[in-house]
């Protein structure tokens, strides 16, 4: 366990995180730890029925169909899985535990898989028991966890800057397309150089490059 920390440290870890959803309906089977889950039962140790969204989605099947309802895409089922109920206390309570365990082995933040499909007050009420980033691994006091956001672009009901900030945090906004625009000229296949990529962090950690530019909208760093 100590050569991990140290490796993580070292690479400094962003784990892809999925909180929301579960296995597909009509599904049996178990878990990496040996659990045996049935979706239709709704068993999934530690969960069971409680922790799921069944009523509150509107849509007639249970499943997302369409994403211009931010209902149907929080409520529902994204592509037949079962869907955590993300707001209930004490399911918000296993995930920071099960995030928090992670930061202890030295991981420094989390990529939220389907963040669009989980309502932003839910994300910020469980990022608020996150522990800081340890000060032995070199961060300052009272870092916080670099969390990036897997959210649809612009174009449906789910508006991008619901996921900017909450309160006095800023959470990073992690739309994969966003990135490929402004990153993918320094391929293999681009014209621009790594000075151009060097110059397109400082602006985003900084909020301009000399030229009055802002910081592209997709893209927050933490406050």
């Amino acid at each position: 366990m100590s050569q991990i920390r140290t490796r993580y440290n070292v690479c400094r870890v962003v784990v892809d995180a999925v909180i929301n959803n579960m296995a597909e309906q009509h599904t049996t089977g178990y878990g990496s730890a040996g659990n045996f889950y049935d979706t239709d039962s709704y068993t999934f140790p530690p969960y069971d029925d409680p922790y799921f969204f069944s009523s509150s989605c509107p849509s007639p099947d249970g499943m997302v169909s369409s994403y211009s309802d931010p209902s149907e895409v929080r409520d529902c089922r994204l592509e037949g899985r079962l869907d955590l109920a993300t707001g209930k206390h004490p399911l918000q309570l296993i995930i920071a535990y099960y995030l928090n365990e992670l930061l202890s082995y030295g991981v420094v933040g989390f990529r939220i898989d389907a963040a669009s499909n989980i309502w932003p007050k839910h994300l910020q009420e469980i990022r608020n028991q996150l522990t800081n980033l340890s000060e032995s691994a070199g961060f300052p006091a009272n870092t916080l966890p670099f969390i990036y956001q897997d959210v649809v672009p612009p174009g449906t009901a789910i508006l991008p800057q619901d996921y900017y900030d909450t309160g006095s945090k800023s959470l990073a906004l992690d739309t994969m397309s966003s990135y490929a625009n402004v990153l993918g000229p320094t391929g293999a296949r681009g014209k621009e150089t790594a000075c151009c990529l060097m110059l397109w962090r400082k602006r985003e950690e900084q909020g301009e490059d000399g030229e009055g530019k802002q910081p592209t909208p997709h893209i927050r760093t933490h406050a």
